[in-house]
Order: structure tokens, then C-alpha cells, then sequence
């Protein structure tokens, strides 16, 4: 085929260009194109190519598959005379520059900072969307990866283009930040920016007009208001008295408005179920065993009154409600604990049961031998047993009672939202905060909404390596109002703690994931983020151990677990044991700098080079000194230490 310059897209829609005309090839000649560039040194052999292309198949079926591929493939190129790939018996690797066509992405590679306005508009043109926006078709493990290279991509032409427009300024500027926000609608830096460039180029109206859209923007998505030094930036741009007061969310008409929240107070009491365990009626049982039975539900008692998600009324009071004859219903009991104690067959058993006050529904029952072994670890082991059960089960019964309260549509929608985050990139992250924010607006009081609203921010913010505190503002502003509707969230006060702690308040960070791990002391992410906090506040042995339990609740962790494990187990100076935990991610790209300080300080440096030189393609702009300011670690020595082995592995 002749005319026009061959052209291999990969950014947006890929295709293959003769000229103007578009080519029809097999799809997975993109993909290989773009592995081949990204996560091999332009070549790699069919084994391994077999492997990512085909991971569902065994070996002999995935390199069949590939050579049926490689085929096709060459058969197309011989049509199209031109050299897409070279195809050997053993392996398959890119051509010569000198008689490859043109692509998009080896382009983009070579780019610097844009110096003028004619470079600024082509890094735009040439960025025409994420890498292979329609990509299908693919394994789970090849469409993580791929993810995660079209993240990191995204990221650096974010860089590219704010550096370019600071540099640029006027219209050609404004238009590519414009083109940014497209696909980042979040990043506060280029709304300042953009905001910055309208006041000095069109004046306060325009800015002001910019300003609106980014805070209804703000709102419709993400229930929240810009942070609050973009208000300030605003206000300082210009005296227009107008301009400095902004209210936090866009007014509405009346009819349009969300319902008034209700009193956090209100809500809390309505949210906490109220439980009242009854003492075993008498006669069923010796007297000893009676008396056993009734210090026994004495204790049950007390340990339900250290948890946070239910309310407990006090034994003297339960003494009176068991006598049948006495009203129960005026004190608002949400769910009974009956028990009664039995004498059979020689031995004596304590039967309880879980029973919701308003249909007498039996929600759980379970009979127990009271005097079996040791009396007092028997004892210690029945109340903890019984104590854990009717914890589960009523707040097991709340949770069905709030999903049948919660409009359907939202709880769908957080379901859909938390598939999303199962995968650690930037595309899933954002994703999922896209329905998250539709599961809030649905029910603006729907709390785990909230906390997933607010929990991908957090994870934008680390994936991105951000600088800038924009997005952890926003985080904690959403999961502070989720702790107003819900006190007892432990989810929530997590959120709020995790937020804080990359924001610098490593004590309210430590303090706040206390109290969040009290409420829910099994949930394995609140053990994680624990852990994180600990590891930050350079108490290190404690966040091993709640990281480790985490891990031990999860068995097949998620990424950040591993992640989180990682950075302990480097600061403890247990670099084999670091890389350890870093191997078994995912996705492992997230840590490919932590990776090049382990293996620098395990005395691999060739090793530590190969990630030093991955994590600089998805950020070129890193700098030790800039970011490291951005992480929140108590202990002087532990900054050093970590810095030390960045510079030591190579980086600046």
C-alpha cells in the first residue's frame, strides 16, 4: 500500500494510519506494540509474550494461540508491505526506527517540557487519549498491567502540559490546560492554573465564571467544594468582593435541593441498635449452675458495652425486664438476648438466642455446655464465644435492615463502585469514584458511599505522587461529613485518619485509627491503615504487627496491604523480607521506587537501576527533595534513611 506517512497510534483509539486512510489489522498487534515498549526492551521472547497474551491457557495452548496470532500477523504485513513487528522462531521484537512507521507513543517518550505555544498544542494533539482507550478483550492480569502503563502515561503528559503552560501563558496555554481537565477533571493545580491565566488574559469575570464551573463541577461529582486555598487563590486574584465569599456548594433552586441533613445527634442514636440481654428465667437448672448461667450473661454484657456499634442496657436494668410480667416495650429495645439454662442427659446447657423486639423474629440461637472444662477458661471462653455472636448477629441484622432502607439504586451502585477498586490504577480509581459520587447523590446518607468517595481520593493522591494536599482535603471534607451522619463508622473515622496523616497530622492520624480500629478491632483495612499511620509515626513493631494480622484476615491481600508491608519491613532494615511482600503484588508498578531502594540497600544495585529507570518514565519530574517533604515520618532518621537509599539507587 502506498501514499501518506505510516503511522502506529496507540493514545486514544489505536490505529494504523496510511496517510489518511485507516488500516484493518489484528487488534492485538497494538497490544503487543505497546508491550514491547513498555514492559520489555523492545524485544522478548514468544514464551513469555504467550504468558501475558494468554493467561487463562496452559503453556502449550497459550504459545499455540500466539503462533496462530504471529501468523496472521505476518500474513498482514506482506499485504500491507510494511514491518510492524519481527516475528522469529524464538522471539518478537520491534523493527529499526529506519523502517518502523511512525508511533504516537515512541514520540511522546522523547518529549520535554513544551517551550513554546506551536510545541504545547502539539503534545496535546499527538496525547489524543488514554493508551488504547478501546482496548478488549484481555486477560485480567494483562488489563491490570496495561492500566497501569496508560495511568502512568496520563500522569506524565499531566506534567508535561502544566510545566508547558506555566512556560507558554496566553491562549494556547489556556486551550491545553483545557484539553487536561478532560481527562482529569480533579486536579486542582490546572483549575488554578487555568484561573490564573483567565484573570491576567480576560479579567476577574472570566476567572470567576471558571471559579463557578470548577465548583459546581466539584459538587455534581464529588459532594464537596474545592480546597480551600483555591478559594483564596481566587479571592486574591482580584477585588471583586464577589468573588471571596463562596459558599461551598453552588446554590439551587428549592425544588432541586437535597433534603436537610438530619442532626448528627439524631442520627446517631437512631443509628446505634439498642440490645438488652435477659437472665435465664429460674427453675430450668440446679441453683449452682443458675447462678453460673446469670454471672455468665453478667459478663456477655459487659464486653457488648465495649463496642461502638450497638447500645447495651445495663444488667440491674435487665435483671427487672426479665421478669416476664414487666413492660418492655416503652424503653425502645431494639433486639432481646433470651437464654435460659436446661439440665439433660447429665449435663447442663445454656441456650441463647437473638430475637428483634418489633416481629419476635428469632435472628440467631445456639446452645452451649456450661460446665465443660477448666471452670474459669471455660468461662472466659463461653463469654467471649457468646459475646461475638450476638455482636455479629445483630449487627448483621442492621445491615440488612439499612440495605432495604437505602434506595436500591445506590447500594447497586456502591457495589459496582467497590468491583472497581479491586484493581490499583488510576483509570479504576477514578472509575469508581465516578459511582461512588452517583451512590451518594442517590442517598446523600448513605455512609460506606461516602467513605469509597473518599478513599479514592486518597488513592489518586498516592498513585500520582502528588505534591499538592488538594485531593487529601477533599478526601477528609467527605469523610468528615460521613462521621457526622455516622459517629460509630469505623470505616469513616478511618478515611478522616488516613487523610490526616499524608497531611501531616501524624498524632491525630494515630490517634483517629485507634478509634477506628476500637470499633471494628477485625477489619482487616482498618488494621491496615493502622499499621500505615504506626509505620509513619516511626513505631514500627506495633504496625508490623497489626500489617501482619491484616494480611493473616486477608489471606490473598490486596496490592496496598502488600504495599504497606513493604515500606514497614524496609524501615525496619529488612530489605530481603520487603521485596518479599513487594513480589507478591499485582500490580507493581506503584512501587517501583520503594522496589529500587530495597534492592540498592540488599546490595543489588543493577537490579535497583531497572526500577530506578520505570519510575522515572512515569514521572520524569520526580525529585527526592520535593516529594519527600510530602511524606509524614516522624523520625528524622528514618527520612534520611529512606532518602539515602532513593540517592543510592539513582535517584535526584
Amino acid at each position: 500500500m502506498d501514499g501518506g506517512r505510516r503511522s502506529l497510534l496507540l493514545f486514544g483509539n489505536s490505529a494504523l494510519q496510511w496517510g489518511e486512510e485507516t488500516v484493518a489489522v489484528p487488534q492485538k498487534v497494538f497490544v503487543l506494540s505497546a508491550l514491547l515498549r513498555l514492559a520489555f526492551d523492545r524485544r522478548a521472547p514468544r514464551t513469555t509474550l504467550a504468558a501475558w497474551m494468554y493467561e487463562e491457557a496452559h503453556q502449550s495452548g497459550a504459545l499455540a494461540n500466539l503462533r496462530q496470532l504471529l501468523l496472521r500477523i505476518q500474513s498482514r504485513q506482506a499485504e500491507l508491505g510494511a514491518e510492524l513487528l519481527v516475528i522469529t522462531r524464538a522471539e518478537v521484537r520491534l523493527p529499526r526506527p529506519a523502517t518502523a512507521p511512525f508511533c504516537d507513543l515512541d514520540r511522546f517518550m522523547t518529549l520535554g517540557v513544551p517551550k513554546d505555544a506551536s510545541e504545547l498544542a502539539a503534545l496535546g494533539a499527538l496525547y489524543r487519549g488514554d493508551l488504547m482507550e478501546n482496548l478488549a478483550g484481555c486477560g485480567e492480569t494483562l488489563s491490570a498491567h496495561i492500566a497501569g502503563h496508560r495511568a502512568r502515561l496520563r500522569e506524565r503528559f499531566c506534567d508535561l502540559t502544566l510545566a508547558g503552560a506555566r512556560l507558554v501563558r496566553g491562549r494556547a496555554a489556556e486551550d491545553a490546560l483545557r484539553h487536561l481537565l478532560l481527562g482529569d477533571p480533579y486536579r486542582e493545580e490546572a483549575w488554578r492554573a487555568l484561573i490564573e491565566l483567565a484573570a491576567d488574559g480576560q479579567g476577574s469575570a472570566s476567572a470567576a465564571a471558571i471559579y463557578d464551573d470548577m465548583r459546581a463541577r466539584f459538587a455534581a461529582d464529588l459532594g464537596t467544594a474545592p480546597d480551600e486555598r483555591t478559594a483564596a487563590f481566587v479571592a486574591g486574584l482580584t477585588r471583586r468582593a464577589s468573588l471571596a465569599p463562596y459558599p461551598a456548594v453552588p446554590s439551587a433552586p428549592a425544588s432541586e435541593r437535597p433534603a436537610e441533613p438530619v442532626a448528627a445527634s439524631t442520627i446517631a442514636a437512631a443509628a446505634v441498635p439498642k440490645v438488652c440481654l435477659l437472665m435465664p428465667p429460674a427453675g430450668g437448672a440446679p441453683p449452682e449452675a443458675q447462678h453460673l448461667a446469670e454471672a455468665l450473661i453478667e459478663d456477655v454484657s459487659l464486653g457488648l458495652c465495649r463496642l461502638r456499634s450497638l447500645a447495651v442496657i445495663a444488667p440491674h436494668t435487665a435483671w427487672q425486664l426479665s421478669d416476664a410480667g414487666v413492660a418492655r416495650d416503652a424503653y425502645g429495645i431494639d433486639y432481646f438476648g433470651e437464654t435460659s439454662v436446661r439440665a439433660f442427659a447429665g449435663r447442663t446447657r445454656l441456650v441463647a438466642k437473638l430475637v428483634r423486639s418489633g416481629d419476635r423474629l428469632t435472628l440467631w440461637a445456639q446452645d452451649y455446655d456450661l460446665l465443660a472444662g477448666a471452670p474459669a477458661e471455660h468461662h472466659r471462653e463461653l463469654s467471649q464465644s457468646i459475646t461475638l455472636a450476638l455482636a455479629d448477629g445483630v449487627e448483621q441484622a442492621e445491615l440488612r435492615r439499612f440495605e432495604m432502607l437505602c434506595d436500591p439504586g445506590a447500594y447497586a451502585l456502591y457495589l459496582r463502585a467497590r468491583e472497581h477498586m479491586r484493581v490499583l490504577d488510576l483509570p479504576s480509581t477514578r472509575r469508581a469514584r465516578r459511582v461512588f459520587a452517583e451512590s451518594a447523590a442517590l442517598s446523600p446518607t448513605f455512609v460506606p458511599a461516602l467513605n469509597g468517595l473518599s478513599r479514592t481520593l486518597i488513592v489518586e493522591w498516592f498513585l500520582l505522587a502528588r505534591t499538592e494536599p488538594d485531593l487529601l482535603r477533599q478526601a477528609q471534607k467527605i469523610a468528615q461529613r460521613a462521621v457526622e451522619i455516622d459517629p460509630f463508622s469505623g470505616e469513616a473515622l478511618c478515611e478522616v485518619a488516613t487523610a490526616s496523616l499524608y497531611l501531616g497530622g501524624l498524632d491525630e492520624a494515630v490517634e483517629g485509627l485507634g478509634r477506628a480500629e476500637r470499633l471494628a478491632p477485625h477489619h482487616a483495612d482498618i488494621l491496615a491503615e493502622h499499621a500505615d499511620a504506626l509505620t509513619h509515626s516511626s513505631d514500627l513493631k506495633p504496625a508490623l504487627q497489626r500489617i501482619l494480622k491484616a494480611i493473616e484476615l486477608n489471606p490473598l491481600p490486596p496490592d496496598d496491604y502488600l504495599w504497606k508491608a513493604g515500606g514497614t519491613l524496609f524501615m525496619l532494615e529488612d530489605y530481603d523480607g520487603a521485596l518479599a511482600q513487594l513480589g507478591r503484588m499485582k500490580r507493581r508498578d506503584p512501587v517501583n521506587r520503594l522496589t529500587a531502594a530495597c534492592l540498592v540497600m540488599a546490595g543489588r544495585p543493577t537490579e535497583a537501576a531497572q526500577f530506578v529507570a520505570k519510575a522515572l518514565e512515569d514521572q520524569p519530574l520526580f525529585r527526592i527533595d520535593d516529594w519527600i517533604e510530602t511524606i509524614p515520618l516522624r523520625s528524622k532518621d528514618h527520612v534520611a534513611h529512606y532518602a539515602g537509599a532513593l540517592r543510592k539507587a539513582g535517584f535526584h
